[in-house]
């Protein structure tokens, strides 16, 4: 029992292999963006349990996963055996063995969850070869989408006060943007994904080394 709640404690829990409820409106947003834009070897930052860097992989991408947490890890290996999985803290500087190596980075619902989101890109920064992609999401937040959800009472829903490992930074368009610029990164587009635009569910940030 101590070490089940020490566990729950030190890091995000995982207990399934399946897609997190984020994948179903983000998954074919940034296999599109990945295609689209030429990319290939891929690290899927924060990659939780590896069910989307195993879709990438299914998608003809070369991936790799990196997340701090030992269970997702441990359920990616045995899941996705095909794929690499490593696990480690994306605060850390990376390896030398990283060091320009992907053409693409994607951080799914991860930069909102840290405390130094400017570490987590300059650590991208320096595993992307020149040129290479940034692909970040965050949750959308608009002043109508807010003022929805305080009408609604679910303003506790959304803040995940009381959630382990919660959310700990709330980007509107402007400052996801100066996140990515200040890190060196120049912007080539921001979608808004899921719902309609003033509503939308989360945005993705493109951005180039």
């Amino acid at each position: 029992m101590h070490a089940e709640r020490a566990v729950t404690r030190s890091e995000y829990l995982w207990l399934e292999n399946g897609p997190a409820a984020i994948h179903a409106h983000m998954a074919r947003p940034v296999v599109m963006t990945l295609d689209r834009l030429g990319a290939h070897r891929v690290l899927d930052l924060g990659c939780g349990n590896g069910w989307l860097t195993a879709a990438l992989a299914r998608c003809g991408f070369e991936t790799s996963g990196l997340d701090l947490s030992h269970s997702g890890i441990q359920i990616a290996r045995a899941s996705h055996p095909e794929v690499a999985f490593h696990q480690g803290d994306a605060l850390q500087p990376p390896p030398a063995a990283w060091q320009g190596r992907f053409d693409a980075v994607v951080a799914v619902e991860t930069v909102d969850h840290v405390a130094h989101p400017d570490r987590l890109l300059a650590h991208a920064m320096q595993m992307l070869r020149p040129g290479g992609l940034l692909l970040l999401s965050v949750p959308y937040h608009g002043y109508l989408k807010n003022l929805v959800i305080a009408l609604l009472g679910r303003n506790d829903l959304r803040l995940q006060a009381l959630a382990p490992h919660g959310r700990l930074k709330f980007f509107s368009r402007q400052t996801l943007t100066a996140l990515a610029e200040q890190a060196g990164f120049e912007l080539l587009e921001l979608q808004r994904i899921g719902r309609v635009p003033p509503l939308a569910r989360s945005m993705l940030l493109v951005a180039r080394r």
